[in-house]
């Protein structure tokens, strides 16, 4: 009997299409900013998910689908890279790896891609000398595309250069550019004042 009950349930449920983020971390639920951020979203943006048909990573795939959820201005679109292999360049020159996303304005064009190492969280383990997965920051990366795509007037950061001063380093950079703070070089011995 308690099984019969049970199988109605989930019946009942699956036709409703009803979901709960059940997992410890609430991987699936977006924090309270994300969603009044994205909830103020006016333009269409379109979220595309580069990843092969069959291999995409389903918790990439379901975060990413929130959003479309939450305005009707966001839409969510698979793209194979093997059906549509010049569909990236379109919107970018790097090379893109499998379960990456591109962002894209479509009243404006502006385009953000987010490439896979950057939406999972690594450590390295000692033990195998391997880097390992421990997390995700899909929300992270996928808002701050959203920022950056929205946004016409990004905030510059200008670097002073010119009195022997050490390179900023590559992870300062990578966190202004998630920050979607345009970093400069401005070599003031060559600035006219």
């Amino acid at each position: 009997v308690v099984i019969a009950i049970v199988i109605i349930i989930n019946m009942i449920v699956s036709q409703l299409g009803l979901q709960a983020d059940l997992t410890s971390k609430k991987l699936y639920t977006l924090s309270d900013e994300t969603i009044d951020f994205v909830k103020d979203i006016k333009e269409d943006i379109t979220i595309y998910m580069l990843a092969e048909t069959g291999n995409e990573d389903t918790d990439f795939q379901r975060i990413a689908k929130e959003y479309e959820k939450l305005s009707d201005h966001i839409h969510f679109v698979p793209k194979d890279p093997i059906l549509y292999p010049k569909f990236a360049s379109e919107y970018t020159d790097k090379e893109i790896s499998q379960n990456s996303f591109i962002v894209v304005n479509d009243e404006t064009g502006r385009s953000k891609y987010l490439d896979y190492n950057d939406l999972v969280v690594t450590e390295f383990d000692y033990n195998t000398y391997k880097s390992k997965i421990t997390g995700y920051d899909v929300e992270g990366e996928m808002t701050s595309a959203l920022q950056f795509v929205t946004n016409p007037d990004l905030p510059k950061m200008y670097v002073i250069k010119g009195h022997g001063e050490g390179e900023v380093s590559e992870v300062f950079k990578s966190s202004m550019d998630r920050l979607n703070v345009q970093v400069e070089d401005l070599e003031i011995l060559k600035t006219e004042s």
